[in-house]
């Protein structure tokens, strides 16, 4: 074997192989060098160009609900309670004010909420009524309910908007300070009893009874007052409470004063007006004040009159009673007491009871106002006897 041919056969041979692995390692150099030099149209000219989308977001800050620390944690920024929110409040104040759990409410609602004053109902197994709410320092107070008339000095406390407390606008702050910039005025409605030129014994202790109404802006209380004005006193109080409760803008009231009329026969007339609780009269709407009128009869009228019944109104309860007074009526006598409808002079009405006259012919008797009569301005009132045949009629104010 010819050791110098192997040799150089396994020469080449390795030669061979080496220049093989260089090729190829060379080839993926210089590829990799020759491609990063091409342009990119060169490089991948049927390629797509895709859009490389960031997927690292950024917070979204809100700038009208919450604003971003260094921590990235989210702080919320005050803004106007929600309605529904002071409902919850409401609701959770009233519950604190009775005592009560929230559960215990049968019945809730917000029937004007101004953001900072709020009107409503609300009722629990023991009971309900309206309730008044105010906002101070931010938490929702109780300031008045029930089912009476409002408290109204405590309502003017916190200056409620008078539209939401009718009842008391003097309270509210867009209503005037009654009364030194309201208005306090009353109109004149009807005589209950009593009207102009009615005749009365002498010496006769009687209950005479307008009503009035209020007209002007401000709600009459228990400091409003009926005062005597002028003419004849006949014995009444030189000042007395008005009403009361309160009498609110556009609500009417019965006023009354016991007089007793003189022992002389005549005609007696005396006025009287109102006065506010910073001593301010005022009169009816005519500038006028009410008044009462009667006639006194002698003696000798009186003995004239026997035969004639007559019967006067003393006191009338709306829809409740009626209190007449009989004179000239047979003596132990017994009448049937109808109620009708005005101008019927009260024949065929209701029968409400029977009356029994006394020795004297005289009577004092209170009736109930029927049914079907409450609601009505002016009721005829008729006596009449089933044995002597006598009769008397008249009619009042409801």
């Amino acid at each position: 074997m010819n050791t110098k041919k192997f040799s150089l056969k396994l020469y080449e041979a390795l030669s061979l192989l080496i220049l093989v692995m260089m090729g190829l390692v060379g080839c993926g150099t210089l590829g990799a060098g020759t491609e990063a030099a091409k342009p990119m149209d060169e490089k991948l000219p049927d390629a797509e160009i895709v859009e490389i989308i960031n997927t690292e977001l950024e917070p979204e800050i809100e700038s009208d609900a919450s604003i971003s620390n260094a921590s990235d944690q989210l702080i919320p920024v005050s803004e106007a309670t929600p309605e529904i929110s002071d409902a919850a409040a409401i609701r959770t104040s009233l519950a604190a004010h009775f005592g009560l759990d929230e559960s215990d409410f049968t019945r809730f609602v917000i029937e004007e909420n101004t953001g900072m004053y709020a009107r409503g109902g609300v009722a629990a197994n023991d009971g309900g009524g309206y309730f008044l709410v105010a906002k101070v320092d931010g938490e929702w107070v109780f300031v008045d309910g029930g089912q009476t008339w409002p408290n109204c000095s405590e309502v003017a406390r916190y200056g409620f908007p008078a539209s939401m407390v009718p009842e008391c606008p003097a309270g509210g702050s867009n209503a005037p300070d009654c009364p030194g910039l309201g208005t306090t005025v009353a109109t004149f409605i009807a005589d209950v009893n009593y009207p102009d030129g009615a005749k009365v014994s002498p010496g006769q202790t009687f209950v005479k009874t307008w009503r009035v109404q209020n007209v002007g802006t401000c709600t009459w209380d228990a400091d409003y007052q009926l005062v005597f004005d002028n003419g004849d006193r006949m014995g009444g109080s030189v000042s007395q409470q008005l009403a009361n409760g309160h009498i609110p803008p556009g609500a009417t009231v019965d006023i009354s004063v016991q007089l007793t009329a003189p022992d002389e026969p005549g005609t007696y007339h005396g006025d009287w007006k109102f006065r506010d609780p910073n001593g301010n009269t005022f009169g009816l709407t005519t500038g006028n004040p009410i008044w009462v009128e009667i006639e006194v009869e002698d003696e000798d009228s009186l003995s004239s009159n026997l035969g004639y019944p007559i019967i006067e109104i003393v006191d009338v309860d709306e829809d409740e009673t009626v209190t007449i007074m009989g004179a000239n009526f047979p003596p132990n006598d017994t009448f049937i007491v109808l109620l009708n409808q005005n101008g019927t002079l009260g024949i065929e009405g209701t029968l409400v009871a029977t009356t029994t006259t006394g020795a004297d012919g005289e009577f004092t008797d209170t009736y109930s106002i029927p049914a079907s009569l409450q609601g009505e301005n002016v009721i005829a009132i008729h006596l009449e006897s089933p044995t002597s045949g006598y009769y008397a009629y008249s009619w009042f104010a409801n």
